[in-house]
């Protein structure tokens, strides 16, 4: 049953760009609202980062009438807008398909995989019932087709329809649910809740790529270390993955890992950067799982040389095993592998992001060697600071707090001075 109300909320914190979206469309007779996730955190008192519209209009009307669009997806046609650093997803309301139209793709009411439908069949093939809600900017008016208000006045992520057949539909919805429980500081259904710890194993068939975009959310909110732990505590963890959670039955393992990640906020500088967003559970794997062991024979054979003779080697440090004549081949470091496995095979991490945590990782031990630094010449100073993988050294340096302020302060006026150098 369709609800209509005049809900509080901070229409100065809506993107003017979106509100101009919306204004067009109606203004060329097209009913459209703002949809989704922005509705969801204006009415629970969050700034939204992202916003995407719903409207009657065909995505070709769209693009004809908003400048900068362009239409995008082959199964399903969405228009993407454009605005400065913005950009905003609109869409064509869609229902489900019945079972002959999916057999006659000659119906009126299919287009490129689209079943066009009417607001509440929008409404009603979304995920969660706080994400359903319909709001028209220009007045100020909400549209609530399945009670969605109700359950944010409440502080409830409930399921829209049969809870085990839209998680067997689509597994990812048990992730989409604790992570936004937990960044509305919301609850879960208590039936949602419990499907989702019975039919984990559904997330087993998930593609990895939909999983890894939903993890670097997961390390993105307020507080990742509460997600995680309730990720393992409903055994969920151990389908998603099973490396982590094996790590995690050792009590000191768990108990690292989840003082990092909760200390995200401080080590996160830069959220847009996947290696930082990756840092917090590397950094907390690598404490608990002695990673430095891995530089033990390359630190005491640096041990009997000078600061600036180590200083100078830094940069033959290699992740594989070094041979001579004289000594066999050494395995591959243990604890390396095992993360290594874990964030590529179970997490998705691109082989570029796993390479450079580990050189960071290597390096930053030799930002504590400031004084063999000065006694390098310029050019091997810049060689040295313009290395790729320089930046996250200094950035993991500060978070595992190795480095004081003056040191830090040191690194970054010299980073800055070669960065100038370089661009002249």
């Amino acid at each position: 049953m369709e609800k209509r109300h005049k809900p509080k909320l901070h229409i100065d914190w809506i993107e003017p760009s979106a509100i101009d979206i919306v204004k067009r469309l109606q203004d060329n007779g097209f009913e459209t609202y703002l949809v989704g996730g922005c509705v969801r955190d204006l009415l629970a008192g969050i700034h939204p980062k992202d916003y995407d519209i719903v409207t009657d209009a065909r995505p070709e009307e769209v693009r004809r009438i908003i400048r900068g669009s362009y239409i995008i997806g082959r199964r399903f046609q969405l228009v993407l807008v454009k605005r400065g650093q913005h950009q905003f997803e609109v869409a064509t309301y869609r229902r489900n398909a019945l079972p002959e139209e999916l057999q006659n793709e000659d119906t009126k009411y299919f287009t490129q995989d689209n079943f066009f439908g009417t607001p509440e069949e929008d409404a009603r093939r979304r995920d969660f019932t706080i994400n359903a809600l319909f709001y028209d900017p220009i007045s100020h008016e909400l549209v609530d087709f399945v009670d969605g208000l109700r359950d944010i006045e409440n502080g409830l992520i409930k399921m829209i329809g049969d809870t085990s057949t839209r998680i067997t539909e689509d597994p990812i919805r048990i992730l989409r649910a604790i992570r936004i429980a937990h960044k509305l500081r919301f609850s879960l259904d208590p039936e949602l809740r419990y499907k989702s710890k019975e039919q984990a194993h559904e997330l087993e068939k998930s593609l990895l790529p939909r999983k890894r975009e939903e993890y670097l959310k997961f390390f993105k909110l307020p507080d990742p270390s509460l997600a995680f732990l309730e990720l393992y505590d409903l055994g969920i963890l151990n389908h998603l993955i099973p490396g982590l959670s094996n790590l995690w039955s050792d009590p000191n393992i768990l108990e690292t890992s989840l003082i990092y990640l909760k200390r995200s906020k401080d080590i996160i500088k830069d959220p847009t950067q996947n290696t930082q967003v990756l840092l917090p559970l590397f950094l907390g794997l690598a404490e608990s799982l002695n990673l430095d062991s891995i530089f033990e024979e390359q630190e005491s054979d640096s041990d009997s040389e000078t600061e600036a003779e180590a200083e100078g080697k830094s940069d033959e440090i290699s992740l594989k095993p070094q041979n001579d004549e004289n000594k066999p081949e050494k395995p591959i470091n243990l604890p390396l592998a095992k993360i290594e496995k874990i964030f590529k095979d179970e997490m998705g991490v691109f082989k570029s992001e796993q390479t450079m945590l580990n050189l960071s990782y290597i390096l930053q031990p030799r930002l504590e060697l400031i004084s063999s630094f000065k006694k390098r010449g310029q050019r091997r100073q810049f060689g040295f600071l313009l290395k790729e993988e320089f930046p996250l050294a200094l950035r993991i340096a500060e978070a595992d707090l190795r480095l004081g302020g003056k040191q830090i302060y040191f690194w970054q006026k010299q980073l800055d001075k070669a960065k100038k150098e370089k661009k002249n």
